[in-house]
């Protein structure tokens, strides 16, 4: 199973594109907060973190030089070089404008594409915790202490978690296949709960127990990252269980799982497509929100999708593109 790929997982994660798309369109072109936004927001980044986690325990079969190389390759490098295009595009556009250089290299680099940079570093501390630590449990704790008593990036203390969960979910899987049923009606009903409690302050920021500003810890705001996490993991649990225990090799399945191996690829176009060009002309904040949300919205994030994947497959038929463009060939 590690050498070979998982075809549910890949039209998953075709899924999990998709709806990134569809959140950015609807926040971008549409009026917040918005409930459709807010429903996808409270499981689809736990999800591909969760993914990533999954598979990670194939780049300790790598030396720590390659683990580096590699990983350093396929995820800092599009982040870093994106960011540079991001950036050029807008400052031609006037849209930085009025503000200081230094606080233009902040906001280009520091917004755009975290996602990369933030899974970058989940993928490296673990890697370092498992070559001196050897056991999971010890990774685990060593882990998370240390991004919560070294707040380098306050995101990271709240996805990193998820990430390990990821791992946790690998060593387990035979027992998910096992109890397939039980571990998808359960967390249909943790997730289902959790959304009547979720509200659009969850959103207006990530949740962290270090305050940049006073620097010191918050720790009453740890319910806030714990309901995050149960929300994420429940309804990541839900839709791992629902497609494995429904994927069938149709065409509805191909088509997802086709844009489930570009993932990489759409993420970095849609933010340029979407965030960063359809925003300056496009709007219907003026169109009734539930219209907009479930009607026009996945219309134009399938849209956006195709153009995106096109221009993928595209550039993968020359390696020497695709590796200039996204970091890595895509197989």
């Amino acid at each position: 199973m590690d050498n070979k790929r998982i075809e549910y997982i890949d039209a998953l994660k075709g899924f999990a594109i998709f709806l990134v798309i569809w959140g950015h369109i609807i926040i971008q072109l549409g009026s917040y907060p918005n409930t459709t936004y807010s429903i996808i927001y409270s499981f689809h980044m736990p999800l591909f973190f969760i993914i990533s986690g999954f598979f990670f325990k194939s780049s300790l079969k790598l030396t720590p030089k390659d683990f580096l190389s590699k990983k350093s390759f396929q995820l800092l490098y599009p982040w870093f070089l994106w960011c540079i295009i991001l950036g050029i595009d807008q400052a031609s556009s006037h849209y930085l404008d009025n503000r200081t250089f230094l606080f233009k290299i902040i906001t280009v680099f520091n917004r755009w594409f975290w996602f990369l940079r933030e899974l970058w570093l989940s993928y490296v501390i673990t890697y370092i915790c498992y070559r001196f630590l050897k056991k999971g449990y010890l990774v685990a704790i060593i882990g998370i202490l240390f991004v919560i008593l070294i707040p380098f990036l306050k995101i990271q203390s709240f996805y990193f978690p998820l990430f390990l969960f990821g791992i946790l979910l690998k060593d387990n899987y035979s027992l998910i296949i096992k109890y397939l049923d039980r571990f998808l009606y359960l967390s249909f009903f943790i997730f289902v709960v959790c959304l009547f409690f979720w509200n659009d302050q969850y959103l207006s920021a990530f949740p962290n127990l270090f305050s940049n500003k006073t620097y010191c810890y918050d720790f009453p705001n740890l319910y806030h990252s714990l309901f995050r996490w149960l929300i994420g993991i429940s309804g990541t649990i839900f839709f791992f269980t629902l497609f494995q225990k429904t994927y069938r090799p149709n065409s509805f399945n191909f088509f997802l799982k086709k844009r489930g191996l570009y993932t990489l690829g759409i993420y970095l176009l849609q933010t340029i497509i979407v965030e960063n060009i359809l925003s300056r002309y496009i709007s219907f904040k003026t169109i009734n929100e539930w219209f907009f949300a479930l009607v026009i919205a996945p219309v134009i994030s399938l849209i956006v999708l195709e153009i995106c994947t096109v221009s993928v497959v595209w550039a993968n038929k020359n390696k020497f593109l695709s590796k200039l463009l996204f970091g890595s060939s895509y197989r």
